[in-house]
């Protein structure tokens, strides 16, 4: 298949979606008005942060708008958060993804980030291009459903990934592989990070339970690997003080943690402090 912007859904594992007209929803006008609403309505949020995160949006779409128009007329998955919600299947095997362009011989290493709740969004390989381009990086975002991911997490990224290297052979997960999770996608990387040779996990404003990274098995595989951890000190999502004791979890286990808190940020780093961020993660890959 050719590099860019891809949707994929496998025709063998469609099921049935009563909600399958918002999968072709106009996202770049539906997110931001949605965050219109909602940001308005949340009591923890300042007016000032309200009016940045609907700013940024509203930015982002913009550019996507005009630089590429085509990744909005892809196939989506805004529907399979209501499935979720409604106990319905939602192992679609959908992935967006993001592959660039290949010389002659060259191969690329892989970046999988896991969506928060509310479902999974195109905004989300647009977000990551600049990075997987840097880096040589394919990028993969599989859906699941709201997000709220739970024991088919590595089943569902293990599909993705299988399915993409079909799809381009040019990716080789042996050269470099990152699994990356935002909010709740934290449960689903602690979830798979033993399903698949992972170079190393990255959380951004990620959950963590600290059981779950107690576990033995899971110490045992990251003991002396690296681990990433990014969050903001006004996160109201993701208590602050919940991740430095996930963190201490780590270490005290002998993982390799570097992490990192931005005093002024809140649960919208990825996007709020989104250059500060890349940096961040670029630096630590090519360290690591």
């Amino acid at each position: 298949m050719t590099s860019g912007f891809h949707s994929i859904e496998p025709k063998a594992t469609r099921i049935f979606r009563p909600f399958r007209w918002l999968a072709t929803a106009n996202e770049a006008r539906l997110v931001p008005r949605t965050a219109s609403v909602l940001t308005r309505l949340d009591p923890f949020m300042s007016p000032d942060h309200a009016r940045r995160i609907r700013q940024t949006l509203a930015l982002e779409y913009a550019a996507m708008s005009a630089q590429a128009p085509d990744l909005l007329k892809l196939y989506g998955s805004t529907d399979l958060a209501i499935n979720h919600l409604m106990g319905l299947k939602i192992h679609t095997g959908h992935y967006f993804a993001y592959i660039p362009t290949t010389a002659p011989g060259e191969t690329l290493g892989l970046f999988v980030f896991l969506h928060g709740n509310a479902g999974n969004f195109r905004l989300m390989p647009w977000r990551w291009r600049k990075m997987a381009e840097t880096l040589r990086m394919a990028v993969l975002v599989p859906s699941y459903g709201f997000g709220f991911w739970g024991r088919q997490s590595a089943s569902i990224i293990d599909h993705a990934v299988a399915d993409a290297i079909s799809r381009w052979p040019q990716i080789d997960p042996g050269q470099a592989s990152w699994l990356a999770g935002l909010s709740d996608g934290g449960n689903g990387v602690t979830r798979a990070a033993r399903a698949f040779p992972w170079h190393g996990l990255i959380y951004i404003s990620a959950t963590m339970r600290p059981r779950e990274l107690a576990h033995q098995d899971f110490i045992d595989h990251w003991k002396n690997r690296p681990v990433l951890v990014l969050n903001g000190n006004r996160d109201h999502n993701v208590w602050p003080g919940s991740v430095a004791r996930a963190v201490k979890v780590l270490k005290t286990g002998g993982v390799h943690v570097d992490h990192e808190c931005y005093d002024e940020e809140d649960h919208f780093l990825t996007f709020g402090a989104a250059q500060r961020v890349d940096e961040r993660i670029q630096s630590w890959i090519t360290a690591n």
